[in-house]
């Protein structure tokens, strides 16, 4: 399993809405705290975390780290 840190952080991907239209430009990423937190999303695969990744960097800007879970 892995999970998506906000680089240089201890924030973590909890839901990424890339067609949430009440912002500007459509999508928002939210984000817990700790990777313990039960929220946390996590990806079976790291492509899908990859994936995930990059559309968080093209909704919010924000480089993620891919860290190994159990």
């Amino acid at each position: 399993m892995y999970a998506l840190r906000i680089s240089g952080s201890n924030d973590y991907v909890r839901k990424i809405y890339k067609n949430d239209t009440s912002c500007y430009p459509t999508g928002r990423v939210d984000v817990v705290i700790g990777i313990n937190h039960p929220n946390t999303k996590k990806y079976p695969t790291q492509l899908g975390a990859e994936r995930a990744a990059r559309l968080v960097e093209k909704l919010e800007g924000f480089h993620c780290t891919i860290e190994n879970v159990e």
